[in-house]
């Protein structure tokens, strides 16, 4: 869990070196991509726990005490159900309304950070494009926040070209928008038919707000959309007939991943609840069962991708876990499925009557 943390904080660290963000923003990032990591880890941490509980009673033995008494294989089984039931609906509450919402609100973040010429303009030695035809260049920032060397230049009006030049400058930030205080500078302006003016300011203010372009509207992946916007959404432009699959795919993948959550301790307890006498058969059950969840993982992953182009990955999306769930649920039942690997039973060896003295 930690590591995949730090990846997903590296992906973010962007944001803090190059757009000067503070390190509360990065964790605040990686910390909105936490219940969608868990979604996908929990039920695989759970699976691993779940078998390595099992090999640990068979190595000690326990676990054939427990079989040998009058316990059933559904009551053996009852703690792994009730986990697997508990993990489904911590996956169900992540899948359903909190990853999204935190998806949402990652997006916005970002989105803001990256839409924020504050922001982008804060990278000293470097000529930045804030919108088209607007340039800004800045020589340095201090640590107090103070701008040196500025240059700002305007060409978006075809009859005129405004530059500015400023010894120092400031961010202002308020309820009426985002200011640049320039001090000690010179605006000059040119037109194509060669006039030019310039004049010499001590203080100077341009509003950022004004710069801003429309292209920066946030728009939502299918994603970070809510489970109730998911099945309400209607298709009324291009781009949303485009995504019409996407939309379906991400709509069924939230109901299907509980079911992987129910599934996978019970294929651990299908596969290592048999009693077992020897390491060598423990060792290749367990290694078949981890076989099983990863290919059960891959073609959940695959009918995902399916269910984007066709109805088909939708109903292989369901029907992987569900048929999973329920040869785990036969195999709990005495002698009516054997569809795994089983111990070899020893053949009674035939009794020696001893000979009646007469």
């Amino acid at each position: 869990m930690s590591i995949i943390w730090v990846s997903q904080a590296l992906r973010e660290l962007d944001l803090v070196t190059n757009k000067g963000q503070s390190l509360e923003l990065l964790l605040t990032l990686t910390l909105l991509t936490m219940p969608t990591i868990i979604m996908i880890i929990l039920p695989i941490a759970l699976f691993i726990a779940c078998l390595s509980t099992l090999n640990k009673l068979q190595a000690d033995s326990e676990w054939v005490v427990m079989a040998a008494s009058t316990a059933s294989p559904m009551q053996l089984a009852k703690p792994f159900l009730t986990l697997g039931a508990i993990t489904a609906l911590i996956v169900a509450v992540l899948s359903l309304q909190v990853s999204p919402n935190s998806q949402k609100q990652l997006r916005h973040y970002i989105s803001s950070v990256r839409a924020d010429l504050i922001t982008n303009a804060v990278r000293p030695g470097q000529f930045i494009t804030l919108d088209d035809g607007v340039t800004f260049h800045l020589h340095a920032r201090a640590p107090n926040g103070t701008l040196s060397g500025i240059f700002l230049q305007d060409k978006r009006a075809i009859e005129l070209v405004t530059s500015y030049f400023a010894e120092a400058g400031t961010i202002l930030k308020n309820e009426n928008g985002s200011f640049l205080i320039m001090s000690n500078g010179v605006l000059h302006r040119s037109s194509p038919d060669g006039k030019e003016s310039q004049v010499t300011f001590e203080r100077y203010a341009i509003d950022l707000s004004e710069i801003a372009s429309e292209k920066n509207k946030v728009n939502y992946k299918p994603r970070e959309f809510s489970t109730f916007e998911l099945i309400n959404h209607k298709i009324t432009d291009e781009t949303s007939r485009f995504l019409a699959g996407r939309f379906r795919a991400e709509l069924h993948d939230r109901f299907i991943a509980p079911l992987y959550a129910f599934a996978l301790p019970l294929v651990a307890f299908a596969f290592m609840g048999k009693v077992r006498t020897t390491r060598q058969n423990r060792l290749k059950v367990l290694l078949l069962a981890v076989c099983i969840v990863l290919g059960l993982r891959i073609l959940g992953f695959a009918a995902s991708g399916m269910a984007v182009r066709s109805n088909l990955g939708v109903f292989l999306g369901y029907g992987a876990p569900i048929f999973i769930i329920v040869l785990s649920l036969l195999s709990m039942l005495p002698d009516k499925l054997k569809f795994l690997p089983s111990t070899p039973q020893r053949k009674p060896s035939p009794s020696i009557k001893s000979p009646q003295i007469k």
